[in-house]
């Protein structure tokens, strides 16, 4: 079977990186064919090209020009059967699902070249970068090339999918942020789909210095820049102190496209006249928390490390992160007994719907999450179980379920409560007594004993006879 597309990496400097992205493609390697082009001037390069090509079953090494050039298009035609080929200069990557947006679009509209966009974190997007190749980040139809004639591009595809490499003018913060230097998030929160951070910048920033936001990946490395207009001048106090207000809409970030899945760190650079800008993420404290959805996918803003972060998809973090038993309440009904809980951390789409689980000891029920009407989100679930006190956990992603620090209490009459969970050391609510009428039923194991001895009594006696 022929792989649908060829994709030539030059060996140039940030090579490795390249072939990292490549190696995450959602196309299985059996579609993806990677070209190792060598020029064969630095045999320690060979040895170690030699070395990527001996563990992995779809890529070549092949011979280029001198090193760290781009091959042309056409003669990636003549190294390869596949339907297609891509040029990538050594130092980029492509997202996850990159090449195979564009091999879609290619089949979907027959055109001869797709191009995606290209995000630079210095200069915003463009659809190509200034000073790169004509067809520098374009699939191009490999029975087209064959003829020498040059391509002309007939369809965009709306979706991000090559990115430069971190340089010089695009560094990339380190892993926590400084105290004295880094930016403080005062405020966080959610409100139709946008995210919006309040921060208190360091008094070392100066009036005059511009400060720009952006969503950093240390997976892939991509930094996503925050649209400048976006970001205002936040309100004074009186002191020297700056402050900003940003809104984070994820839906203009990736070219309109959702956010790819996984943990994206705030970023803010301060630019300075005649010297490099300063890099750092944003202070949070431990209770900064929130939650919401775009494009029907949750995401939640958490705090690590006294840095925020975003989790795109909430795999590693729960999206209900607690819930407060005095905005919980328990309706009986003909169906049962429905339990709905106010998430005020929570902020919903129009008309967005997540369907979850709910587990009370070894009950489970589903959950659903709907935007309530006065803001925040309503957690409802119809619920039952035995006399006694169990925790409410919830899941509404692939990170499994997640303690609410909640619990619901039922009494020996089926009244139903939530209440907080106990703390350890006798502090906190306590469980409600049993009824009079019912001594025993809040242990379910003794009150079954108690109902079935009678019949165990009973089936001795046939049995002896």
């Amino acid at each position: 079977m022929l792989p649908r597309v060829a994709v030539g990496l030059s060996t140039g400097p940030g090579w490795v990186d390249s072939l990292a992205s490549l190696d995450r493609q959602s196309l299985p390697p059996r579609d993806v064919e990677v070209l190792l082009l060598d020029s064969g001037d630095d045999p320690d390069l060979t040895r170690r090209l030699v070395d990527a090509v001996h563990h992995r079953t779809n890529v070549r090494l092949t011979q280029a020009g001198p090193a760290g050039d781009t091959p042309s298009a056409q003669h990636l035609a003549k190294l390869t059967s596949a339907d297609y080929v891509l040029e990538l200069p050594a130092g980029s990557r492509v997202t996850r699902s990159g090449l195979d947006c564009l091999v879609r679009a290619a089949d979907r509209s027959n055109a001869d070249a797709c191009t995606g966009q290209v995000g630079r974190p210095s200069r915003g997007l463009a659809l190509v970068p200034d000073g790169a190749p004509a067809t520098w980040g374009r699939l191009l139809r490999r029975s087209t090339l064959e003829g020498g004639d040059p391509v002309e591009v007939e369809e965009t595809v709306p979706d991000v999918v090559l990115f430069d490499g971190p340089n010089g003018s695009s560094a990339v913060p380190g892993d926590e942020p400084d105290v004295d230097t880094a930016p403080r998030a005062t405020d966080v929160r959610w409100t139709g789909g946008v995210l919006h951070l309040a921060l208190e910048l360091p008094p070392s920033t100066g009036a005059d210095a511009r400060v720009t936001v952006s969503l950093f990946s240390p997976v892939v490395g991509i930094d996503w820049p925050v649209d400048e207009r976006a970001v205002e001048a936040g309100p004074t106090s009186g002191t020297d102190v700056r402050s900003l207000l940003v809104a984070v809409d994820p839906a203009t970030l990736a070219a309109g496209q959702p956010l790819p899945t996984g943990t994206w760190w705030p970023v803010v650079r301060v630019h300075h006249e005649g010297r490099p800008a300063s890099v750092s993420l944003v202070r949070v404290g431990r209770r900064r928390a929130a939650g919401g959805t775009h494009h029907g996918i949750p995401v939640v803003t958490f705090a690590e490390r006294g840095r925020l972060g975003l989790d795109v998809g909430a795999s590693d973090h729960p999206l209900v992160p607690r819930i407060r038993a005095g905005q919980c309440r328990v309706e009986e009904s003909a169906r049962g007994s429905l339990m709905t809980c106010h998430v005020p951390e929570l902020d919903l789409e129009p008309g967005a719907r997540l369907r979850g689980h709910v587990r009370l000891g070894r009950f489970e029920a589903l959950a659903d999450l709907e935007g309530a009407a006065g803001g925040g989100a309503d957690l409802t679930a119809w619920v039952s179980g035995l006399p006694g006190s169990s925790r409410l956990f919830t899941k509404f992603s692939s990170s499994g379920y997640s303690p609410t620090g909640a619990r619901l209490v039922i009494d020996g009459t089926g009244g139903m409560r939530v209440r907080p969970v106990r703390r350890k050391g006798g502090g906190g609510e306590q469980a409600a007594p049993a009824a009079p009428a019912a001594p025993g039923r809040t242990d379910p194991v003794r009150w079954s004993r108690q109902r079935l001895a009678p019949v165990l009594r009973r089936l001795k006696k046939v049995t002896r006879r």
